[in-house]
C-alpha cells in the first residue's frame, strides 16, 4: 500500500470512526428516550436496615416509537406475564462487599406455576410513566459507605405495523434497546432508638388487626403497609425473633422476610424455643420453616446453599 493510499485510510477511519461510535450511543442511550433514576424520598442517605424506595421516570419524546417496560420489576413467582417484548431488568452495586444479594445468598428464586395472563401493549409517550422499586426487597447493606447503584433496562422497539391490541404472538421477535441508570446512596448507620421504634411499630402491624382492604389503599393501610415491610428490612435480632412469631399462623410473608433477615439466627433461636413452649401450637408449616432456616444457617458455614427436602 502506497503512503498516499495510508494517508487517506487514516483520514477515512477519523471521520468513520466517530460516527460508528455515535451511532453506537444512540443505540444504546437514545436521546428521544428519557430514564431518570431517583430515590423516592428525595434523600440518597439510608440508614442499616432502612427501606429504600427507588422510582424509575420513562418517556418517549418520538411519538409510537418505545414500547412501555412490561413487568418490569416483577419479582414474584407465580403466574406467566405474556407481553410483546418483556423487559430485562438488573441491578448492580459497587463496591461488591459489604452488601448481599437475597435471591443468590439463599438459593435464587423459585419457579411457581400459575396461569398465563396477557398484558396490554403500551407505547411510552412525552407523558412521564413511573415504576417504583424497593431495592431492599432484594438487597441488603452490612456496612456504612457510599454504593454505587447500576440499573440496567432493555426497552423494546414499536412496530406501527402491528396494532397495539393485536394478541400476543410468542414467534414475533421484537428489537431493543439497552439502558442503564446510576444513582450513589449514602448508608450510614442506624441509632438503637430508631431500630426500637421500627420493631415497635412492626410488631403492633404484624400481630394487630388487618386494615380493611379498599381501593385505592387508606391511610391505615399504607401505615400497615410500611410497619411490615420496614420489619422486614432492618434485619435486628428484635425483629428477626418479631417474624419468628409471626410465622406461627402460616404466614409466608413473614417466612420470607425472616430468610433474608441478617440475624437469622436468632430467629432460629426464637422458633426453637416456641416449638417446646407447651402453650404454643406448631403447626407443620411453622417446623418446615424452621428446619429451611436450619439448613440455610448450616449452608452459610460451608459456603453453598442446599436446598431443604420436601415431601
Amino acid at each position: 500500500m502506497t503512503r498516499s493510499k495510508v494517508g487517506r485510510l487514516i483520514l477515512l477511519l477519523g471521520v468513520v470512526a466517530p460516527s460508528m461510535l455515535a451511532q453506537r450511543k444512540a443505540s444504546l442511550d437514545p436521546d428521544d428516550l428519557q430514564i431518570v433514576l431517583r430515590s423516592a424520598t428525595n434523600s440518597n442517605e439510608f440508614r442499616i436496615g432502612e427501606v429504600i424506595p427507588l422510582e424509575v421516570e420513562l418517556s418517549g419524546i418520538t411519538n409510537n416509537r418505545y414500547l412501555q417496560p412490561c413487568a418490569l420489576f416483577r419479582e414474584v413467582n407465580f403466574g406467566f406475564p405474556l407481553c410483546r417484548f418483556l423487559s430485562r431488568w438488573s441491578f448492580a452495586i459497587s463496591p461488591e462487599t459489604a452488601w448481599v444479594d437475597y435471591t443468590k445468598e439463599f438459593g435464587g428464586q423459585g419457579v411457581g406455576g400459575g396461569p398465563s395472563f396477557e398484558i396490554p401493549t403500551k407505547v411510552l409517550t412525552s407523558q412521564p410513566v413511573i415504576f417504583s422499586y424497593y431495592l431492599t426487597n432484594r438487597f441488603g447493606f452490612d456496612q456504612p459507605g457510599e454504593y454505587k447503584i447500576t440499573l440496567k433496562i432493555d426497552i423494546g422497539l414499536n412496530d406501527p405495523a402491528i396494532p397495539l391490541t393485536a394478541h400476543y404472538d410468542p414467534a414475533l421477535k421484537v428489537q431493543s434497546v439497552t439502558v442503564t441508570r446510576e444513582i450513589d446512596l449514602n448508608i450510614v448507620p442506624a441509632d438503637a432508638e430508631w431500630q426500637k421504634e421500627v420493631v415497635r411499630e412492626g410488631a403492633e402491624a404484624w400481630f394487630g388487626p388487618r386494615p380493611r382492604a379498599v381501593d385505592p389503599p387508606s391511610p391505615d393501610m399504607l401505615d400497615y403497609q410500611q410497619a411490615k415491610r420496614a420489619l422486614c428490612a432492618l434485619g435486628t435480632p428484635d425483629a428477626a425473633r418479631v417474624l419468628a412469631k409471626a410465622i406461627l399462623p402460616s404466614d409466608y410473608e413473614a417466612r420470607q422476610c425472616l430468610e433474608h433477615s441478617r440475624n437469622l439466627s436468632a430467629g432460629i433461636d426464637e422458633m426453637q424455643r416456641l416449638l417446646v413452649d407447651p402453650d404454643v401450637a406448631v403447626t407443620t408449616t411453622f417446623f418446615t420453616a424452621l428446619v429451611q432456616f436450619v439448613n440455610v444457617a448450616e449452608s452459610k458455614k460451608t459456603g453453598g446453599f442446599t436446598p431443604p427436602k420436601t415431601s
